[in-house]
């Protein structure tokens, strides 16, 4: 996930300051882990094992929890492949069938414009009714 402005790591901060995103953490992180969560998050820093398992429930939390808010073809010639941009308490990212993972970015903008200059002939279409991933 390079192309993207942050990483999760310094997208945490983004995180920490939604009500959504504290909640998810708040229910899997009980008592002093969730405190010691929302500090890492504030902080920006993944540590030792709760680091880890944070990490892990971010990434999960953010690709099952985000809402499309763009979406494309790209078209290869041969075939075409959908891309979408999806928004999660603050923090965007792209989905594009057929590639790996892109990254996250600050703003709904900023991933529009990574699509665009990503690949040469991007079609925006309708997004999906319901938007989620």
């Amino acid at each position: 996930m390079d192309p993207g402005d942050v990483d999760l790591q310094a997208a945490m901060p983004i995180l920490a300051t939604h009500k959504a995103a504290l909640d998810a953490v708040r229910r899997r992180f009980r008592g002093a882990g969730y405190m010691q969560a929302v500090r890492m998050m504030t902080a920006g820093r993944f540590e030792g094992e709760l680091g880890a398992d944070l990490h892990d429930f971010l990434t999960d939390t953010i690709m099952n929890g985000g809402i499309g808010v763009w979406c494309g073809l790209i078209d290869q010639g041969h075939d075409k492949y959908s891309v979408t941009v999806y928004e999660y308490c603050g923090l965007y990212w792209v989905h594009a069938l057929e590639y790996d993972p892109i990254g996250y970015f600050r703003s709904g903008d900023a991933a529009i414009e990574y699509v665009m200059s990503a690949w040469d002939d991007v079609e925006e279409t309708a997004l999906p009714l319901r938007g989620r991933m």
